[in-house]
């Protein structure tokens, strides 16, 4: 693309909400948490989504106790691009609500940390 092009804005943003279910590591469904404003890069964040999983089913420290982890991911158009410093992964409570879940530790399944 080339300057002046819509796509080429490096002030381009986009959250995309992923969920992914904890048993098969398939990506389930996205959702446009915070849109860029432009279509064309909201949608092609969305086909990057669907095309990494699905994954190794995640550890059921970060899985909700709907067997889901819901994960954000945002998407800058600037250097920072889709770095993994980009992605927050959120629980479901018991009671339903969704709090960001903050990793101090990984956990494996045996409640071991690494």
């Amino acid at each position: 693309f080339g300057m002046g092009h819509e796509l080429s804005d490096p002030s381009l943003k986009t959250t995309i909400e992923f969920v992914v279910d904890g048993e098969s590591g398939q990506i389930e469904e996205s959702t446009i948490v915070s849109t860029s404003g432009v279509q064309a890069y909201d949608t092609e964040a969305i086909r990057v989504v669907f095309a990494v999983g699905p994954t190794v089913p995640p550890p059921r420290a970060i899985q909700s106790p709907d067997g889901k982890v819901y994960v954000h991911w945002t998407f800058w158009r600037d250097t920072r691009q889709c770095g993994t410093f980009g992605v927050s992964i959120y629980k479901l409570n018991p009671d339903g609500r969704l709090d960001q879940y903050e990793v101090v530790k990984p956990v494996d399944d045996l409640g071991e940390p690494h």
